[in-house]
């Protein structure tokens, strides 16, 4: 009998002690955390691989953990600690498509680094194939690199801030006709950086504009045109896309956020821009002259979607998805009002398009309702297509293409109109 009941304790030892072992395992992630913030990211890195080669037995490496600071990192915009926290995750679960899937985005915040996002994106899809994000995101990187070999070749003229002898609307630059062309090449427009969201004030003394992930703004003086400067509040709150409204006496502009990007907004006062506060979940908003507000919202699941939320005795009411006839189930995104509301122009990643994705406008009825989203072929090409913005006068759009900024006459939307709604 004691002989049985000893076989009896050993099996229960040998049965639960592996799990009491690994249950006791150091999380490696605030070794990680606490070496980079005290230390810097090299160092943690060094730690990461002493640690696993040292003492693999003594630490967890949940990749869970690992994606949790790595996305912690890029809504602080700090890309560069954000990628190195990826490839760990990558070396120490190498067969996660979720872990390559995560460094390829990083890559792509961070700009500059096509190709390692290419082979991110293609890793992670042959690791799971079909999956519907990575499809995606591979295509709009191939798209990219159509773009890239398109790009305007013309470098950084002037010193930012500097005087560039430039009078007139819109830098002095000749307009467009209905064909777009690149605005201001070697000003705004500039090769090995990506340029988009132009927004211009009501006066048309001031260009705004996202190059990489930092705002930049052009003003207008007595002197002429100055060159493209990082603008004041974007120094200490760094964010894109910012958009002003119809007024000029607020911004809305995007940061990334814990749970996806955030619409964070700015007054202007006499003094200038205000201290940028959080607005809403979302990415890219632009308000119409009663201030009704249009943001890209995104669902659980979804890539992307175009809400309403209507302006009412003072406050912004609860957000409203937008009908099928602008929504579908693919990605619509960076929604630009026209001022009177009259349509509304933004890129969908629908399929039937020219690249991963083009331009579309919807017009408002006499009943209120929106008419079925037209693509707007004259400014679609096979490479990404993606936010298109309006002039303050109404004359002119702009948009990105090929890595910069064009702009085309907005007779290309009158144009759809009258095909639209004859």
């Amino acid at each position: 009998m004691k002989s049985h009941l000893i076989c009896v304790v050993v099996l229960v030892v040998m049965t639960v002690s592996p799990v009491i072992l690994a249950q006791e395992r150091q999380p490696i992630i605030p070794i990680l955390e606490q070496k980079l913030e005290i230390s810097g990211i090299r160092a943690a890195v060094d730690t990461y691989y002493e640690l696993k080669t040292n003492s693999p037995n003594e630490y967890s490496f949940v990749e869970d953990e690992f994606e949790a600071l790595g996305f912690r990192l890029l809504s602080e915009v700090r890309l560069n600690e954000a990628i190195e926290i990826f490839k760990l995750n990558v070396d120490a679960h190498p067969t996660s498509w979720r872990a390559h899937q995560d460094l390829g985005e990083a890559y792509q915040a961070r700009g500059g680094l096509f190709q390692e996002a290419m082979n991110s994106f293609t890793k992670a899809l042959e690791l799971h194939p079909g999956d519907p994000q990575g499809t995606i995101a591979l295509k709009r990187m191939k798209g990219l690199g159509d773009c890239m070999r398109a790009e305007t070749k013309d470098t950084v003229r002037f010193a930012p801030g500097e005087p560039m002898n430039l009078h007139g609307p819109y830098l002095g630059q000749e307009p467009p006709g209905l064909e777009p062309k690149v605005f201001a090449p070697g000003i705004v427009s500039t090769v090995g950086n990506f340029e988009t969201s132009v927004s211009i004030s009501p006066d048309g003394e001031e260009i705004y504009f996202t190059r990489s992930r930092d705002i930049f703004v052009c003003r207008l003086g007595k002197d002429g045109w100055r060159a493209p400067e990082i603008a004041p509040f974007a120094k200490t709150h760094p964010g894109h896309e910012a958009v002003l409204t119809p007024k000029g006496d607020r911004l809305f502009y995007v940061r990334p956020g814990e749970n996806g990007p955030e619409i964070w907004t700015a007054g202007r006062s006499k003094k200038g821009w205000e201290k940028p506060q959080y607005h809403c979940q979302g990415m890219f908003a632009t308000t119409s002259v009663n201030r009704n507000f249009y943001v890209t919202g995104f669902p659980e699941g979804d890539g992307g979607s175009i809400y309403h939320a209507p302006w009412v005795n003072g406050r912004y009411v609860e957000s409203e998805l937008l009908s099928a006839n602008i929504n579908t189930p693919y990605a619509e995104m960076h929604p630009s009002i026209a001022p009177d509301e009259s349509f509304l122009v933004f890129d969908s990643t629908r399929p039937g398009g020219k690249g991963w994705a083009d331009f579309y406008v919807s017009f408002r009825r006499a009943d209120d309702t929106w008419s079925e989203a037209v693509r707007i072929d004259g400014m679609c090409t096979a490479g990404n297509d993606i936010i298109p913005t309006l002039s303050p006068d109404g004359r002119y759009v702009f948009f990105t293409m090929n890595m910069d900024i064009y702009w085309v006459d907005a007779g290309i939307i009158e144009n759809v109109k009258q095909e639209t709604l004859r």
